[in-house]
This record gives C-alpha cells, structure tokens and sequence, in this order.
C-alpha cells in the first residue's frame, strides 16, 4: 500500500534508545503521499537513506547534550538532496557522506526487509563506529584466552579469600 499510494523520501536509523525508555531499533521514514491520478505510478526517485548513531544527546538516562549530532548532518543533506536531486552538488555531498546513501526504490520491495542497516557492509559500519570490529581467534588463541580467564579468576578468588581472613 505504501508504494502505491506514497512516495518514499528517506529512512533515517536511529541508534538504539533514541527514545527514552525504548531498547528498540527505531527508524523516521518520511513519505509524501501521490497527487490523485498517479497512486500506482513507479516512484522514479531514489530514496535518501543515512545512519545516525548520535543524535545530540547521550542516549542513558541522563540525556545529556552532545556536540555530536548526526541527525542534524543527516536532515541538513537530505533538505539539499529534496530540493534538486539531480544536482551534482546534492549527490556529491551525499557520495562525500559516509553515513548517507541513495537506495534506489526496487530495494523497498514489499516481501523485502527495509532495513537500510543491510545497506552498509560491516566494514562501512566498522570504519563509522557504529558496530566494532570482530575478533577472530583461532582455537589455539581461544584455549589461551580461557586459560587466562580461569587463572585470573583463581587469583581474584584468592584475594577474596584474604580479604575474609582479615575481616
């Protein structure tokens, strides 16, 4: 229904706890609904996509402000993108963007997932900070890793032991 009847400008991603209280991954999709005549048309446009993973505040209980605002960087170029989509200042902006993508309108298939998240490969995601990078260890490393994981805890073990010889 929705790309019958809308157009869809952009996803933006929202890092998780955008909304107080809320563990969940959250999304603003902006639509605009088609001119009477033309719902079922193909939406020719691509959609403008960009992940955030700061948006102005610290995302805890405390909610303090941030001088990183990614959300503001994100509105800012799609407003440029929005007003003339075919300018070579709009799309190199958004090429020149790490964060930002134009996805084109197939992409949001109705049996498709539309996660933009999907879009950037772990590498991209890595390289913004937004996931870590993962630690592959051999099992040799892994065996090691755990022997002294179970060394350490004999010792804290033993400290503990101390502490209740003194008390």
């Amino acid at each position: 229904m929705i790309l019958d009847t809308c157009l869809i400008e952009s996803i933006l991603s929202l890092p998780v706890g955008t909304f107080f209280n809320t563990p969940k991954k959250t999304f603003i999709l902006t639509l605009w609904k088609k001119p009477a005549g033309q719902e079922n048309t193909r939406q020719e446009h691509p959609v403008f996509a960009y992940l955030c993973s700061s948006i102005g505040e610290n995302i805890d209980t405390y909610r303090f402000d941030l001088l990183e605002n990614d959300l503001h960087a994100a509105v800012d170029l799609y407003n440029i993108y929005k007003v003339n989509r075919e300018s070579p200042v709009a799309l190199g902006a958004i090429q020149a963007d790490r964060r930002a993508k134009l996805l084109p309108i197939c992409r949001f298939a109705p049996a498709v997932s539309w996660n933009i998240d999907e879009d950037w490969s772990d590498q991209e995601k890595v390289a913004l900070g937004i996931k870590k990078e993962d630690n592959i260890m051999s099992l040799d490393e892994f065996q090691n890793f755990i022997s002294g994981l179970v060394s350490d805890i004999e010792d804290f073990k033993e400290a503990v032991e101390c502490l209740k010889r003194t008390m």
